[in-house]
């Protein structure tokens, strides 16, 4: 999990400074692309514990598409600035990102505890 964290987060730095972004919508796409990145991969391995690999997977892929699709309606919302940086408005943040977010993120939490547990009563990942 935090290889996946780590490698998205280096990518996505890489890619937005060389796209000359703002450094403001390089912190959000970071931001953006770590939650994305660790909500799936906990998914994936909480669920894969519970009810194996290709139930892992799927989850994990629900995930990411819930969660890209929040930013897409984020940005269907608010739309881009002329340079075609990100707007930045804390109520459409708060309405179309930040609900999607927490839920993944206590999606995520939970599916690695009950995984956790799991493996630990039986005894076998």
């Amino acid at each position: 999990m935090a290889l996946t964290v780590g490698a998205v987060a280096l990518v996505t730095l890489a890619t937005s400074a060389t796209l000359r972004f703002d450094p403001s919508l390089q912190f959000l796409q970071l931001l953006s692309a770590l939650d994305i990145a660790s909500a799936a991969s906990g998914t994936l391995i909480g669920v894969t514990w519970l009810a194996g690999p290709r139930w892992g997977a799927t989850a994990g892929v629900v995930v990411e598409v819930v969660c890209v699709w929040s930013i897409w309606s984020y940005l269907s919302a608010v739309g881009s600035a002329a340079d075609g940086a990100w707007l930045v408005d804390a109520g459409a943040l708060m309405r179309n990102v930040l609900p999607y977010d927490m839920a993944a993120a206590a999606v995520a939490a939970a599916t690695l505890i009950l995984g956790a547990r799991h493996v630990a009563r039986t005894g076998r990942l």
